[in-house]
């Protein structure tokens, strides 16, 4: 049994000090007073820092170096984990943009095989794209953008024993299509869209119970028009991603986006090769993306993914946006993990494995738990 103690432990219901966290084979076992810790038990003493469950981030294009499209291997996976975990990501989806199927189904491939040999860090997979409008591509390579098609279904759906998220323009697939694409363990999300109202609508009747970086590549809110944005604030069902590093969203709208989504939106990173790593910059399909301050960008000022740690963005919503520590925390890993629906991630509780991020109240992370074991950063 290890015991962690002098920490405040945000469990993802309430914040609690005087409590030892106790871990067994991988697991929270307890949460007990200290003068319930045996003294022959081995102890971390984290110092008055904080300890929360641990980051999840299910929107990860690369990092460390690596952009996941151009790299779809086992060891591309662990390199991207690894940069992420120095920032508290202790699970992840590694996201495959708009690309060639052939990589699409080594992705898949990739990702098995970790799930399959309990490599740490991975969820599963998200393709983001092809299924998406051409209008609302962002850096999404145009040639490999896609009407529905029927194969290419087969390889977003095939992965087995994870978790599989697949974004689509919801406005390009008839209702039998995207209920192809649900299964066991798949989570399906509208983005890169022009959708209206009411094909949100027929979406969500269809199996659609999600936003992809809500505000970003979709169709806003007008008086007389809600598009995708009015559509998924006014849906109190329905999850919202958002990245939450001032370029992409203004934080007052990631505010509104929190005010109206209370317990339902998550935060992601859309994290690109620099995160974690030190390239300045890196190409996808035809666009050449440069990285400075945080921020990617194409030549022609076009956002390219981001910069952005979840660290920071958790930072963000505290000290710019005005969201409560607890919440906030939540944000990066509570709801992300009920979103996906993964049972033993997202609380410090007993059952729950044993992934949790260390960090103060300036969110600088100290280090992490993966499967109970420390790893300072």
């Amino acid at each position: 049994m290890l015991a962690i103690v002098n920490c405040h432990i945000y469990t993802g219901d309430e914040v609690v000090f005087d409590q030892a966290v106790l871990v067994d084979h991988g697991y929270i076992f307890d949460l007990v007073a200290l003068d319930e810790v045996d003294p022959a038990w081995p102890v971390i003493d984290l110092k008055n820092l904080n300890i929360v469950p641990g980051f999840i981030d299910l929107q990860v294009n690369g990092g460390n170096g690596i952009l996941f499209n151009d790299q779809p291997t086992v060891d591309a996976l662990q390199k991207i984990v690894q940069g992420h975990a120095k920032f508290g990501t202790t699970d992840i989806l590694p996201t495959f943009i708009t690309g060639d199927t052939s990589k699409m189904k080594q992705a898949v491939e990739a990702v098995g095989y970790c799930l399959k040999n309990n490599i740490e860090g991975i969820l599963g997979i998200h393709f983001e794209g092809p299924f998406i409008a051409p209008e609302m591509a962002g850096v999404h390579d145009p040639k490999y953008i896609l009407g529905f098609d029927e194969s290419v279904a087969q390889v977003m759906t095939s992965l087995k024993n994870g978790y599989t998220l697949i974004t689509v323009a919801p406005e390009r697939l008839t209702r039998d299509q995207l209920i192809k694409l649900k299964g066991p363990g798949i989570k399906l999300a509208a983005g890169h869209s022009r959708a209206d109202s009411a094909q949100m609508r027929e979406a969500f009747n269809s199996g659609v119970t999600c936003v992809t970086h809500l505000f970003n590549a979709m169709s806003q809110m007008q008086q007389r028009s809600p598009g995708v944005v009015g559509y998924i604030l006014a849906e109190d069902n329905g999850w919202a991603s958002i990245i939450a590093d001032g370029h992409h969203v203004d934080f007052v709208n990631v505010r509104a986006a929190w005010k109206a989504k209370p317990g339902k939106l998550f935060l992601i990173t859309d994290a690109m090769p620099p995160v974690g790593g030190l390239i300045d910059h890196f190409t996808i399909g035809p666009y050449t993306i440069h990285y400075n301050e945080g921020k990617c960008v194409t030549e022609d000022n076009l956002l390219g993914g981001s910069g952005l740690d979840l660290a920071t963005a958790v930072r963000n919503c505290i000290q710019k946006v005005g969201i409560g520590k607890s919440e906030a925390f939540r944000m990066a890993s509570t709801y992300p993990a009920q979103f996906l629906g993964v049972r033993d991630l997202g609380f410090i509780k007993p059952g729950y494995k044993a992934n949790m991020t260390v960090c103060d109240d300036e969110i600088r992370v100290a280090g992490f738990f993966r499967n109970g074991i420390y790893y300072e950063v």
